[in-house]
């Protein structure tokens, strides 16, 4: 161990020799530490039809009970002191031929969250890519995400509970994101005040097992009916067509302030093989309108999305809430934004987001923000004729919720890189939404603590 090590400083040592006087490489970090009192209803995560509880704390509604029904459990409260997954080391890398690379590391210790091999201290690549500056006015941007993303670019400030609630920048709870994908994309300096970028990403977002939303959905080729019966051919996502973003930042600056407005849109056509009958296909389509403007110390913010089927353009990673591995997620809710397969027909999710939110610098040291978010997707389909056996819950059947999100923060200044952020956030799931054809009660989440944020 102690000679790979040497080594490894030796080749560290020789390559930041080797680097030309042209070329600059500028390291920054940056250390957040959650710590907060947290409270979930239990109707979020009790499930009448199991004797055990089978989700995580923060985990959002992925269970939810039937209306009038009395939970098994009691409400979770709980205190955390985590340190946060924006932990992390950023290096920019430059030189004078308009080449550069940019790679964020986050780190992240005992996630309440995580199952499996995903549990214990975390380190990994958040962003990477290289850019190249091919004429004045045009930049190629090739890996994992970029300087700002391009579909959706805009996140409220809300920050604390990337574990043991999952609920940062208000996720699903109006807040659609699109960070932390792997991407070519070319940008155009428009005249004047604009740019246009265009992203081509990987179009297996979701893969072969994810098929219709992560629910049931195609029928595989075989002589079984479902997935898992005998002689079943696995269904294959057979994707060629990339999936396209588009964005176009505008950005107007004074001398009393500033405002930044993005038009945005996204498109992905997947296609599966294998598929005993019926559509084989999935279409998902993104279109977003964001914007932030500063003036006279007052800051606004604010993002309205409208998609289809915008679980199945999500990134791999559905398994954990992980702000780093998904792309568009609500909660344990996240199956009924997507598509759905019955007798061969698809049935395609809609979904509508909007967040805003208000603040006030005050001197430079302090500023309070109110936030609100409303999220809400409706899928009509027919109901199923027999509910699940093993759960009592029916497979298949209309889909209408709604997701919200209230409540403040305000970041203080007490040195120039050391800020503290007391915040107080609610998530409502909903009391009466509608899950596959089924009313259910998936209560409220709230936190009150503070954040603590050094910078370097």
């Amino acid at each position: 161990m102690k000679g790979f090590l040497r080594i490894s400083a030796g080749l560290l040592f020789f390559v930041m020799m080797s680097v030309p006087a042209w070329a600059a490489l500028d390291i920054k970090g940056q250390i957040f530490v959650d710590s907060y009192y947290y409270h979930q209803d239990a109707e979020g995560f009790s499930r009448p039809y199991y004797t055990t509880l089978k989700t995580q704390p923060g985990s959002g509604g992925v269970a939810g009970i039937p209306v009038g029904t009395q939970s098994r459990a009691q409400d979770r409260k709980q205190t955390y002191f985590e340190l946060n997954h924006a932990t992390a080391l950023r290096f920019h890398w430059t030189n004078e031929q308009g080449l550069g690379a940019f790679a964020a590391i986050y780190m992240n210790a005992e996630p309440v969250q995580s199952v499996g091999t995903d549990a214990g201290f975390k380190v990994g690549v958040s962003t990477a890519f290289i850019y190249y500056d091919i004429i004045k006015d045009l930049r190629l941007t090739v890996g994992r995400g970029g300087f700002t993303q391009v579909f959706s670019p805009f996140d409220p400030s809300t920050l604390m509970g990337y574990d043991g609630v999952c609920k940062v920048q208000g996720l699903g709870f109006g807040n659609i994101n699109s960070k932390y994908q792997n991407n070519i994309r070319l940008t155009y300096k428009l005249p004047m005040i604009a740019s246009l970028d265009i992203a081509f990403l990987d179009p297996k977002m979701t893969g072969d097992t994810e098929v219709a939303g992560g629910g049931p959905g195609f029928v595989p080729v075989g002589k079984g009916a479902l997935p898992g019966g005998a002689d079943l051919t696995a269904i294959d996502n057979i994707s060629r067509i990339p999936k396209v973003e588009v964005g176009i930042p505008m950005v107007i600056g004074g001398k009393w302030g500033h405002v930044q407005v993005t038009p945005s849109a996204m498109y992905l056509k997947q296609k599966f093989a294998n598929v005993a009958s019926g559509d084989s296909t999935i279409e998902s389509y993104g279109l977003s309108l964001g914007g932030s403007a500063s003036v006279f110390g007052i800051k606004l913010a604010a993002e309205y999305n409208y998609g289809q089927n915008l679980w199945n353009a999500a990134k791999a990673g559905q398994a954990t809430c992980y702000a780093f591995k998904y792309e568009y997620i609500t909660g344990g809710m996240r199956s009924a934004m997507g598509a759905r397969v019955l007798d061969g027909q698809m049935y395609d999710s809609k979904t509508e987001a909007f967040w805003v939110q208000l603040g006030y610098n005050i001197l430079n040291i302090a500023e309070p923000t109110i936030i609100y978010g409303q999220h809400r997707t409706k899928r009509d389909m027919p109901t199923a004729p027999s509910p699940s056996p093993a759960t009592g819950v029916d497979q298949y059947g209309n889909t209408n919720y709604t997701t919200k999100m209230y409540g403040f923060n305000m970041p203080i200044k007490i040195k120039p890189n050391f800020h503290v952020v007391p915040e107080f956030m609610v998530y409502d799931s909903g009391n009466s939404n509608v899950i596959n054809g089924r009313v259910l009660d998936f209560g409220k989440e709230w936190l009150a603590g503070v954040q603590w944020r050094l910078f370097f």
